[in-house]
């Protein structure tokens, strides 16, 4: 029996070992396989990362390259708007100068118009005061014809029958301005009257005009 005891646990003493044995074995399969294990998740960690770098400076090369489009844009944008403004203020300073042209000429157009209307007033005067002048000459020559004649014929000269005291060389008005009277006097005929030279007007002490020339 004592052999048979000794047997068995000798026996038992081997499994042991061999259980021992099998219980490293085991444990370094595993630790070999955890070592494994995280040397893999070590390198797919690191792909990760790597991957997660590239990606954000692919995304971040993306922002920039949309940020100058962006600002390309902006700026093209706010070029076409300058050059609008641009055009647009030109045509108004364009139309600002034709406005200031046409001003221009409608003053120097109104300018010359008064100027001709001065000037046509100015001829009309001095019209009116050619006819005075003339009528005022026709007067004196008739007067010296009348003379002439009562000298040949012996007779005293004529003198005016109407106004005894009117010089002969004062002009009588014209035929077409006798019929007015003194107190519907035109203006026109005024002022013309005006522009007579005085000796038109007064008397050159030559008595009832016999000194008169034509």
């Amino acid at each position: 029996d004592r052999e048979v005891a000794w047997a068995a646990a000798k026996v038992a003493a081997e499994s042991c070992e061999a259980a021992e044995a099998s219980a490293k074995a085991a444990r370094a399969t595993v630790k070999n396989e955890a070592a494994g294990a995280a040397a893999a998740a070590r390198e797919v960690a690191v792909a990760e990362r790597k991957a997660a770098v590239e990606t954000a400076r692919v995304e971040a090369a993306h922002q920039a390259a949309l940020a100058e489009a962006l600002a390309a844009t902006a700026v093209a944008t706010a070029e076409a708007k300058a050059a609008k403004a641009v055009e647009a203020a030109e045509v108004e300073a364009a139309k600002a100068e034709a406005e200031v042209a046409e001003a221009r000429a409608t003053a120097v157009a109104e300018a010359r118009a008064s100027a001709a209307e001065v000037a046509a007033e100015v001829a009309v005067e001095a019209v009116l005061v050619a006819e005075v002048r003339a009528a005022a000459a026709e007067q004196r020559v008739a007067r010296f014809l009348s003379d002439a004649d009562a000298a040949s014929s012996g007779e005293a000269p004529l003198t005016p029958s109407r106004d005894s005291s009117r010089s002969a060389d004062e002009p009588t008005p014209p035929p077409s301005l006798r019929r007015e009277s003194k107190s519907t006097t035109p203006d026109w005929l005024r002022s013309a009257a005006r522009h007579v030279s005085p000796e038109l007007h007064e008397p050159d002490g030559s008595g009832s005009g016999g000194g008169a020339s034509p």
